[in-house]
């Protein structure tokens, strides 16, 4: 058996079987894997899980065809299949809707990856001491993976990290030893085809996940919100396919679409093929954004990326249905920890072609964090500052936003304003930093 699989291999094998035996032998697990299994069995999950297998077929034949591919490198086929393709496959759902999908992709299959490597090629220890530390590392991990989800287990976080790199390190520097004193042994047991196939799978599998996703996201679309949207049934074949045609992989443009076909239906093909080419206009705008005078206001595309260090990125820049301004906004990015973390949003309202009014909304709704929160909005306050007005915040208004205390004022032709309100539940409070052309009506500026 070792001749074939390695130590740890084994060990990780024992202890699979192990938890797979405890779990079975919980109160009514057998009947919610059951029923777990009968969900992966139905046609909507298998059918594309079978062009998954086909298509890894596929792969793993062109490169037996050229040469590369054989039976020793099975074992490690089957494990990446069963981790990095299957974990892809599951998760489309989830990249469909992330912008960055690719991009995260490609890191979430190289640390899988890393772990291949460390399961197939690294050097394994002696069986009793991979039999100990394998439940030990996984359980690290596990709870590791679990802190990473709750903030307030930071500091768990930061440990389990230091525990799991130290033990890291302690392997590597291990094989690096077995490597010194024995390298025939390295060179006959992980051969650089063995090393460089997760690699290679995973490159060719990219095609399939981003057409997958891009399927995915076309069918959430049109079947929950395009067929409720076009009565007709022509139109609606009509619109599906020129959305097909013209937004084909950028599947960024389904929500601005669905959004603005909910607001204004489409009564003819014209109808359509024009909203479709607005969306194609203003991205080609968004790309390319036209100069704004000062004294107008500010470019909302420019304004759009004011935060983007700091992970607050509005959504697209669209017009509004109402009184026809256009908007875009980030709302409620968590900015502290807690149960009741607060929040901040960001707005950008005005014209098609000029913002005038920026605004930041901060929710406290956790009076014990208010200061923290309000040093947050400080330093956010700040950015926003320098970008409206090309000039430093002084030091006393920083001071002011860090203490909450409300001002007014005018500069260069614009109005900064801090405001703050106390919510009638009495629960917590908003405060509101603002800079907008002072030629503007003065509204309502919490919002």
């Amino acid at each position: 058996m070792f001749e074939i699989f390695t130590t740890r291999e084994i060990a990780i094998g024992i202890w699979l079987f192990v938890f797979t035996v405890w779990v079975f032998s919980l109160d009514q697990m057998p009947s919610m894997i059951g029923n777990l299994v009968r969900t992966a069995c139905s046609w909507p999950i298998l059918a594309p899980f079978l062009v998954l297998t086909l298509y890894v077929c596929g792969l793993v034949f062109a490169l037996y065809h050229v040469g590369y591919w054989d039976a020793g490198l099975l074992k490690t086929t089957v494990i990446w299949f069963l981790t990095i393709a299957c974990v892809s496959f599951f998760r489309t759902p989830t990249i469909a809707n992330d912008e960055h999908y690719l991009r995260n992709t490609i890191k979430d299959n190289i640390k899988v990856i890393v772990a291949i490597q460390f399961v197939v090629n690294f050097f394994p220890l002696p069986f009793w001491m991979e039999l100990i530390t394998v439940p030990v590392i996984a359980f690290f991990a596990a709870t590791k993976v679990f802190s990473e989800t709750k903030p307030e287990y930071a500091s768990a976080t930061s440990f389990l990290s230091g525990v799991l790199v130290t033990w890291g390190l302690v392997l590597l520097t291990y094989s690096a030893y077995k490597l010194v004193v024995d390298f025939d042994s390295f060179a006959q047991f992980g051969t650089f085809k063995d090393f460089l196939l997760p690699f290679l799978l995973s490159f060719a599998l990219l095609p399939f996940t981003i057409t997958f996703a891009a399927v995915t996201k076309y069918q959430t679309a049109f079947g929950y919100q395009v067929d409720s949207i076009i009565e007709d049934k022509w139109l609606r074949r009509y619109a599906k396919c020129v959305a097909v045609v013209r937004f084909h992989l950028r599947t960024k443009f389904l929500q601005r679409w669905t959004r603005d076909i909910r607001n204004r239906p489409p009564k003819t093909r014209t109808e359509v093929r024009a909203a479709i080419g607005r969306l194609i206009h203003l991205d080609m705008r968004e790309k390319n954004p036209p100069t704004v005078n000062f004294s107008d206001g500010w470019s909302p595309y420019r304004a759009r990326e004011v935060f983007k260090g700091n992970g607050i990125i509005p959504d697209d820049y669209h017009e509004g249905y109402i009184d026809g301004s256009w908007s875009a906004s980030r709302l409620h990015k968590e900015i502290t920890r807690g149960v009741y973390p607060c929040n901040v949003s960001y707005y950008i309202t005005g014209k098609e072609f000029v913002a005038n009014e920026l605004k930041l909304l901060l929710n406290v709704n956790a009076t014990e964090s208010q200061e923290e929160a309000l040093q947050e909005l400080a330093l956010l306050s700040t950015i926003l500052f320098q970008f409206a007005l090309c000039i430093d915040l002084e030091e006393d208004l920083f001071k002011k936003i860090t203490s909450g205390i409300e001002f007014s004022f005018n500069e260069a032709g614009k109005e900064v304003v801090l405001s703050r309100e106390e919510w009638p539940s009495g629960t917590g409070r908003s405060f509101t930093f603002l800079i907008r052309n002072a030629a503007l009506d003065r509204t309502d500026l919490i919002g």
